[in-house]
């Protein structure tokens, strides 16, 4: 793989709003593009009331999310073809902040971030945290960050595109 911005994607319109950031970057500076979409997984909560139903159902569960994230991507990067860079997918499963660093690490060619941010502050912000920052302080690579506000209505398989 050639030198690459690495997109984090969570299906929303408002993850979405970095794309335009990260087509104009590649297409000035020769990079390709490598949407990343992370998989939180089953909630707390999945195995407290019947722990063995939990996982008796947890494998196919995943195994489902895991192709519609894949589907997802795919429609993206298809919307994405008459960008110009080359467009490469990959789907993981854990803590957002965590595999974004861990894809970073694991793939050198991504010098590159540029992520969606809500712009949360004061006690949402405490309460539900930033990926954006956990990953503006951590990532080994330059991070461009784009306040992003959902427009009502917008489609989330990124029609804007096409």
């Amino acid at each position: 793989m050639n030198e690459a911005i690495l997109v984090p994607l969570d299906g929303s319109p408002l993850a979405e709003t970095a794309l335009p950031a990260a087509v104009t970057l590649a297409a000035t500076t020769g990079r390709d593009l490598h949407l990343l979409g992370v998989m939180v997984g089953p909630t707390w909560m999945t195995g407290l009331a019947w722990p063995q139903m939990g996982l008796l159902t947890q494998i196919p569960d995943q195994q489902i999310e895991r192709s519609a994230y894949q589907e997802y991507l795919t429609g993206i990067a298809a919307g994405l073809a008459h960008a110009g860079p080359a467009i490469h997918t990959q789907v993981r499963q854990g803590d957002p902040a965590g595999e974004i660093l861990a894809e970073l690490a694991e793939q050198p060619a991504l010098t590159t971030v540029a992520l969606a941010t809500h712009g949360r502050s004061g006690l949402q912000h405490i309460v539900l945290g930033s990926v954006a920052e956990r990953i503006l302080q951590a990532a080994p690579v330059p991070v461009l960050l784009v306040r992003g506000a959902p427009q009502r209505g917008r489609p989330t398989t990124g029609s804007w595109c096409r």
